[in-house]
């Protein structure tokens, strides 16, 4: 490659890829060699561990399902308390309501007497 000009553009490709090619790194690892009956061997007892994995019933399932009921004991109380507190809400609502109109009715009745 010439300085010239119009090699500045090779040039910069050149460094570019110098660049990353330096950021390059191996790593080297052994081979090994499994004979077959070795890994015959090892995907049987691979199968045989997930077959026993099936067919064991997992404790955290049964546990699963008394939380999950629990939760929705839970739900079901929080729901009726919820419904208990807006009544509760409602009803004070109302009493105000009537406090109010009773005390305009009073201030009308108190003006209208003067």
């Amino acid at each position: 490659m010439s300085p010239a000009l119009s090699h500045v553009e090779q040039s910069r490709n050149t460094l570019l890829f110098a660049t990353s090619a330096k950021e390059v790194t191996n790593s080297a690892q052994v081979n090994m060699v499994v004979a077959d009956k070795q890994l015959v061997k090892h995907l049987q007892k691979e199968v045989a561990r997930l077959n026993a994995e099936l067919q064991s019933p997992e404790p955290t399932s049964s546990n699963i399902r008394s939380l999950l009921m629990e939760k929705d004991r839970k739900i079901q109380q929080m729901e009726i308390e919820m419904n208990e507190l807006k009544r509760q809400r409602d009803l004070a609502e109302s009493q105000l309501e009537q406090e109010r109109s009773t005390h305009k009715e009073q201030k009308v009745c108190y003006l209208n007497s003067n």
